[in-house]
């Protein structure tokens, strides 16, 4: 009976399509949250975390470095209701940012 709350957008992807990371970073989480499924945290420093969620597969390991570019998963169906896709957020010092104006910068 809990309601969880995403701040983040669903990019429309293929079960399988590679999830690339937006910059360079470390894994800090690896795991199951209710409500995102398969995930992936990622510390930017600078109080920037990015989240990547739905996933079919990870290929990387918490503590693991990547940089930008680096394929660190596989787009999946573990979402809410077998949700496919890619979950995506940023969160800078615990608060959520829009996706669309960070990766618009970029």
């Amino acid at each position: 009976q809990t309601v969880t709350f995403n701040n983040g957008i669903v990019i429309d992807s293929a079960i399988g399509t590679p999830v690339r990371n937006v910059y360079d970073g470390k894994v800090i989480y690896v795991g199951w949250l209710k409500g995102y499924g398969q995930v992936m945290i990622i510390d930017h420093k600078g109080g920037y975390y990015t989240l990547f969620a739905y996933l079919s597969k990870v290929l990387k390991e918490r503590g693991d470095a990547v940089k930008e570019g680096a394929e660190i998963a596989l787009a999946g169906d573990t979402g809410p209701d077998s949700t496919q896709g890619l979950y995506f957020e940023i969160r800078q010092k615990g608060v959520p940012r829009d996706p669309l104006t960070w990766l618009a910068a970029k």
